[in-house]
């Protein structure tokens, strides 16, 4: 790809398409300064003011390291930009940059990601959105949009997956159930238009922090324990049956955002590879409730018959149309070492941003 396309190419748009190049969390990179490192979880996209990814968790030097990202077309736009005097960049974890110009190093790594893979992820995009944004013409298009859906829904399991396991406590799983919750309570609460549900799920996060033997920890104990074959019982099971004061719809948000993801680390970790694929078949399996009319009117070819379909639109939507970022919003710091083993396991470098946040 010509540099003259590259400055031509809006920064959220670069920012996505590292994102996707970044999100195969078995890949080896090397940063600048020679370290070997792996891309557990590029964590949450920030919209807002401060660093660009949040949470983000890398493996290196023996240990899982959780802090802040921030991406530049060069690395020397970290002091166009000022981000040196601006507290909200303190302790950053990675500098992502296409051009590595500075001798000065801003971050704990720098990982310099190569042009010719930004422009095969452009090219990849450019074909998703023509094949989901417009009325296919023949049966062969109408095919590949669907495969298109089915890798983003796949796409956005692995990614909240990725990050569940970034933070994993194998042995204390209903810790790291608590820790995703929380976080997950605070995105829906965050948004302009708060979800349905919220009380809902606050009375259920309440609830479960007081009672750690509960069907969510049973649920994830089977999930790796038992016979492969009780996996989809149990989910099908948890998904019927109340937990808490919780609604089908409240419920069924917490077994795809926190529960399924949870599970799929969780037979990583203990390398239960059978019981991880009923996982994913139970997924792709469970049939929609309700059509989301949003996705009707955006996509009207595309059924929604099952729910990774509109999972995965959902997706594909979030990382290709991103809301504007403010000029200024608060920061979300994540703080995942409570749900490690140890606080040896995890180094999270982003407490500067505590002091600003509020």
């Amino acid at each position: 790809m010509e540099l003259s396309i590259l400055q031509t190419l809006h920064e959220t748009t670069l920012q996505r398409l590292v994102r996707t190049i970044l999100s195969d969390s078995s890949r080896s990179w090397r940063s600048e300064n020679g370290t070997p490192l792996q891309i557990l979880s590029l964590g949450e996209w920030n919209h807002a003011a401060g660093p660009d990814f949040l949470g983000v968790a890398v493996s290196a030097e023996g240990r899982v390291h959780v802090g802040n990202a921030e991406f530049h077309r060069a690395a020397s736009d970290w002091l166009a930009h000022e981000h040196s005097t601006n507290p909200a960049f303190s302790g950053l974890l990675l500098h992502i940059v296409i051009k590595n110009n500075s001798r000065a190093e801003f971050a704990r790594y720098t990982l310099v990601v190569p042009e010719s893979e930004i422009a095969a992820a452009l090219n990849v995009s450019v074909r998703d959105a023509s094949l989901l944004e417009q009325s296919p013409t023949t049966p062969h298009e109408e095919h590949n949009s669907l495969l298109v859906v089915h890798d983003w829904a796949v796409r956005r399991m692995l990614r909240k997956s990725e990050y569940a396991a970034s933070i994993l406590n194998p042995y204390k799983p209903h810790e790291t159930l608590i820790q995703l919750l929380s976080e997950f309570y605070h995105r829906q609460r965050s948004q302009k238009r708060r979800p349905r549900g919220m009380t809902q799920m606050e009375a259920l996060q309440a609830f479960l922090l007081s009672h750690s033997a509960n069907m969510l920890s049973d649920a994830l104990s089977t999930l790796t324990n038992s016979a492969a074959e009780r996996v989809s019982t149990t989910l099908s099971h948890l998904l019927e049956t109340r937990i808490h004061t919780e609604g089908a719809a409240t419920r069924q948000e917490l077994l795809l955002n926190i529960v399924v993801p949870l599970g799929i680390a969780l037979c990583t970790y203990f390398f239960q590879k059978t019981h991880s694929e009923e996982l994913w078949k139970w997924y792709f399996a469970l049939p929609a409730q309700n059509v989301y009319t949003a996705l009707q009117r955006r996509f009207p070819t595309i059924p929604q018959d099952f729910v990774y379909q509109q999972q995965g639109l959902l997706e594909y939507l979030a990382e290709t149309h991103p809301p504007e970022r403010p000029k200024a919003a608060p920061i979300h710091t994540f703080r995942p070492e409570a749900a490690h083993v140890t606080a040896e396991y995890v180094i999270t470098l982003y407490d500067a941003a505590a002091a600003v946040v509020e």
